[in-house]
């Protein structure tokens, strides 16, 4: 695993809701669009084992969005820790237009409530460009394999008060340039704690492949609903944070706690995109409401995995558009 940690530029303070986020995304975007398909498994809990974001983050009858992710880029280990640096550096002073991370025909996928799909680096760099001076992101943590970057962070918006959330972006590298980002986030009303993260390194056995089983195994736990193998496969002091909560907890037991919550919902995963000790699973989720109208929702799961168990899950995803919890 590959970590920085550049400083935070500014502190936040006050409240504010999530419809600015919203708003200034839209508005900075070229093209906004809603797209459809569908593979499932029943479930009542989310979590798992990567599943491309094919969902919709809007209380529509909904077609299932496609994601524009391919797969990891071609860079080396190298070449992506250089444009992680370079992404995260110009995340933090808010100088993403103009700095030239992205192939001419990058893609970009956004799923929060408006989801937005962009196209070209110009068009990309647009939506930043328009949330410049109003979103800041920072306390940026990398996690880096080669081809694919995880970057996570504090998402802060400013209009008066301020509200912070967590969010994750995933990247393709592809040489020196970002082929496709893919942002996680749950823009609520209330202000949220950062994520806590592992507190160990990852170890020689700590290997990609020995995170993408664990990661498989416990995305097939929680479609399942399995608790007996869920508590074998998280350590025992696991820290989990679902962004719907404005704190995190810890230990096995709370996140056996929080599946028995969890709503009968459908679960698709993928397979887990892994680096050294962690892996992403991104997923989609299924709920018919009380009006017969079936609505879907992707989401995103980062886990750390020390010794074959998971450390550290971070759930992303829309609170507005699906509740988890009951």
């Amino acid at each position: 695993m590959d970590a920085t940690q550049p400083t935070e530029r500014r502190s936040a303070a006050g409240t504010s809701t999530m419809t600015l986020v919203v708003l200034l995304l839209l508005c900075a975007s070229a093209a906004v669009t809603a797209c459809g398909g569908s593979s499932t498994t029943a479930s009542n809990s989310p979590s798992a084992t990567i599943t491309s974001p094919s969902a919709s983050p809007s209380i529509v009858p909904a077609a299932e969005p496609v994601s524009q992710w391919d797969a990891p880029g071609s860079a080396s280990l190298a070449q992506t820790r250089a444009v992680a640096t370079r992404f995260a550096d110009a995340l933090t002073a808010e100088t993403i237009p103009g700095a030239g991370l992205y192939a001419k025909d990058a893609t970009f996928d956004y799923w929060a409530s408006g989801e937005i799909h962009e196209q070209a680096a110009a068009a990309i760099e647009s939506v930043y460009k328009g949330a410049a001076g109003t979103l800041d992101w920072a306390k940026t943590r990398l996690m880096v394999a080669p081809g694919v970057v995880v970057s996570e962070g504090m998402l802060t918006a400013h209009d008066g008060g301020t509200v912070s959330f967590p969010s994750m972006s995933l990247l393709a590298v592809d040489g020196d340039k970002v082929a496709h980002e893919e942002v996680f986030l749950d823009p609520g009303p209330d202000t949220k704690k950062a994520v806590t993260f592992a507190d160990s390194a990852p170890g020689p056995k700590d290997t990609a492949k020995a995170a993408s089983q664990a990661a498989t195994a416990v995305g097939d736990a929680f479609a399942a609903g399995d608790q007996t193998a869920l508590r074998e496969l998280h350590a025992p002091g696991v820290r989990f944070y679902d962004t719907e909560l404005r704190h995190g907890v810890r230990g096995v037991d709370a996140v056996l706690a929080w599946q028995s919550r969890t709503p009968t919902v459908e679960l698709a995963n993928q397979a887990p995109i892994a680096g050294s000790g962690w892996a992403v699973v991104r997923w989609t989720v299924r709920q018919t409401d009380s009006t017969g109208v079936q609505v879907a929702l992707p989401g995103a799961t980062v886990m750390e995995v020390r010794g074959g168990r998971v450390v550290r899950m971070t759930l992303y995803y829309d609170n507005a558009v699906i509740g988890l919890q009951e």
